[in-house]
């Protein structure tokens, strides 16, 4: 049981990853407005959010089709650490931006536009 499990950790990552990326696509401009207000340019804040969504289609891809299992995992590893070091930052400033998820930025709209 806990084997069969485990085997389906790579697709359900790879299905996080589709799933994330397919949310930014529906909904890029919260992402580039809350890189923006971290003090980003908008040219280089639409590439940084165009990168990691074409970095997620990859990655939700290759791990949902198996296709380079410890590549994938890895660089899934390496993502997600980079991911939690800006979710760091942003817990530490003292009046962050709204993170704009998936078009959630009305909802959590903080006082620094």
């Amino acid at each position: 049981m806990k084997r069969s499990f485990l085997k389906h950790i790579p697709r359900i990552v790879g299905l996080l990853f589709l799933y994330a990326a397919i949310g930014k696509l529906g909904y890029p401009v919260q992402a580039v407005a809350a890189l923006e207000s971290l003090g980003l340019t908008r040219a280089p804040a639409e590439a940084v959010v165009f990168l990691t969504i074409g970095i997620e289609l990859y990655l939700g891809v290759i791990l949902l089709l198996h296709l380079d299992l410890k590549w994938g995992l890895s660089a899934s590893m390496g993502l997600m650490f980079l991911f939690a070091l800006f979710l760091g930052y942003l817990s530490m400033m003292s009046r962050p931006p709204s993170c704009g998820c998936l078009g959630l930025g009305a909802v959590f709209d903080s006082a620094q536009h």
